[in-house]
């Protein structure tokens, strides 16, 4: 096959030589496959002349011409007179590793053969199609590489994605239902300690290779990265994901044996439908991975995400105390998980992204990945304070974040116990900002002044979120050595979510440039918000709009997406 260039190319020669030997119709046909490369035809008889008893009778790169004689009744005159043609001119000539046919016709009858400079002019002919299909060949493999991961055959993370957008588009078009499945090969890790890294590539190769086997033709397989894969499926009964889950699963299960070893992996599958569980392919793999987790939790099966009612949602469920997760994996043992996620803050006027915020999720097992319990109405956390250690904790201790978004300052929104947060910390560790409510600078201002006096000089970033909101005075305003400032929802105006008023947005807008802090709009939620903070002078955006919060590995591949974008 030839990409859209070179078939531009090749139809553009063939149509020249159509007119320098005025023929009707002219094609090249790949010998092996009988595939029809490319044509250029009078539009009343486009029909191919590929004939494969035309094809065998010149069997080597001599030319040959077949004249229709009314007089004969030879299997040949047959293939001529079904084929429409009065004459036919055929030559074999080498492409690559393969064989291609170059063949004219006339309608009507030619009394003689081609002369010689026609003749060379087909070699010539011969010798640019065949570049061309080369140069072709040479593309689809480097395309193929750029595209497919080398070690399983599937789709890479970019290609993935890419199949994903263009699945939503005609999703959305069309009304059918698109699922994303996530599928997490279970306890991998001890295998590569077992064994090495070149087993565990045998074992990844042969899981993939299982799973395409498991999947229907219409299904796409990519690997996301490490052992962490993606299928997508168009369907139209939620039994039709199960049983697909289930072929993935037991397909998996098997007993994989190499050389003298035998090993058995698992799997869990996560599974998000659009549209009811994401309409972005960001949301789509975040949620079937937060689907995941749950399958894993309940041992090597699938699980569907269940998104929550909105983004203030409260989990009424009785939780134990929270301990997060950092690069997926526990801190403590025996407490309940919670998971470090990532909301992305991008420039408002460009899109770049240019910092993150870290957040936490409940890890709840039937629900999926749910917000802590919202602020008060005085703007306070009321998380357990220790909260904020686990996070920076998690932050410190994950290699994955430190490797993924070493460049990108990550926001920490600290609670009551944000004097002693930071003792044991330094930014020298990682590039961390961080967010102190101003309601709580608003009950102590002099006391906060000196701690973020304290905690710039330990090399970290200081703004405050909720701007605005609790009045603090101008006087001390003016004293705050800030980096930055968070607007949020109880400011902003927004006919989907927003309570504040634009002349009080505007105002704090402008107060804050006037001090030189750039602007954070937070819970940005839908495209007309966004315009009017963009309009108002807001710097940077934040909210379900722009992007949900994300899992470690979503987030990596969130990144990886943008830049490749």
């Amino acid at each position: 096959m030839v990409d859209d260039a070179s078939q531009t190319q090749l139809d553009t020669v063939l149509r020249e030589a159509r007119s320098a030997l005025q023929c009707d119709y002219v094609e090249v046909w790949n010998t092996p496959t009988r595939q029809r490369i490319a044509y250029a035809a009078d539009e009343k008889f486009p029909r191919p002349i590929g004939s494969s008893a035309l094809c065998r009778s010149v069997t080597s790169d001599k030319p040959a011409m077949f004249f229709r004689d009314p007089s004969e009744q030879t299997p040949l005159q047959e293939v001529l007179r079904s084929l429409g043609w009065s004459t036919i001119f055929v030559r074999n000539f080498q492409t690559g590793d393969s064989r291609s046919t170059l063949s004219f016709a006339w309608k009507e009858p030619r009394q003689s053969f081609v002369t010689e400079v026609e003749l060379q002019y087909v070699d010539f002919l011969t010798h640019v199609i065949s570049r061309l299909i080369e140069l072709a060949d040479k593309q689809r493999q480097i395309n193929d590489r750029m595209l497919i991961d080398p070690l399983t055959g599937l789709h890479n993370r970019a290609a993935t994605l890419d199949h994903i957008a263009v699945m939503l588009s005609s999703a959305n078009r069309t009304g059918s239902p698109l699922a994303v499945l996530y599928v997490d090969l279970d306890g991998f890790k001890a295998i590569n300690d077992s064994h090495g890294h070149a087993f565990g590539d045998k074992a990844i190769a042969e899981a993939a290779s299982r799973m395409r086997s498991a999947l229907r033709r219409h299904e796409i397989a990519g690997r996301i990265g490490g052992d962490e894969f993606a299928v997508l499926v168009s369907f139209n009964e939620d039994t039709e994901l199960q049983a697909i889950a289930q072929r993935l699963l037991e397909a998996i299960a098997e007993p994989m044996a190499f050389e003298t070893v035998d090993v058995r992996i698992t799997a869990s599958v996560g599974i998000a439908v659009f549209p009811e569980d994401g309409t972005s392919a960001q949301d789509l793999l975040a949620h079937a991975d937060s689907a995941m987790y749950i399958a894993k939790r309940k041992g090597s099966s699938y699980a569907f995400y269940e998104a929550a009612a909105s983004a203030n949602r409260r989990v009424e469920d009785t939780l134990p105390p929270p301990v997060i997760i950092a690069a997926e994996e526990p801190v403590a043992a025996d407490d309940s998980p919670f998971i470090l996620c990532f909301q992305p803050i991008v420039d408002s006027r460009t899109g770049r992204i240019v910092a993150a915020e870290a957040l936490i999720r409940w890890l709840h097992p039937t629900h999926g990945l749910l917000l802590p319990d919202s602020a008060d109405d005085e703007g306070k956390s009321s998380v357990p304070a220790r909260i904020d250690h686990a996070v920076m904790e998690a932050l410190l201790g994950s290699e994955k974040y430190r490797d993924t978004a070493h460049s990108i300052p990550i926001h920490v929104n600290v609670s009551e116990a944000a004097e002693n947060l930071l003792s044991a910390y330094s930014s020298a560790q990682a590039n961390i900002a961080i967010e102190i409510p101003e309601p709580l600078v608003a009950e102590d201002p002099e006391r906060y002044a000196r701690f973020i006096i304290e905690i710039r000089e330990r090399g970290f970033t200081v703004g405050l979120s909720n701007f605005g909101y609790a009045g603090l005075a101008l006087r001390f305003i003016a004293d705050l050595q800030l980096d930055f400032v968070k607007i949020g929802p109880k400011l902003i105006p927004g006919k989907t979510f927003g309570t504040g008023s634009a002349a009080a947005a505007k105002a704090a807008i402008k107060q804050a440039h006037h001090f030189g802090w750039p602007v954070i709009a937070e819970n940005v939620e839908d495209e007309s918000q966004r315009e009017w903070l963009v309009a108002a002078g807001a710097d940077a955006l934040q909210g379900y709009y722009i992007c949900s919060p994300l899992t470690q590995r979503d987030f990596t591949n969130w990144l990886h997406y943008r830049a490749a974008q």
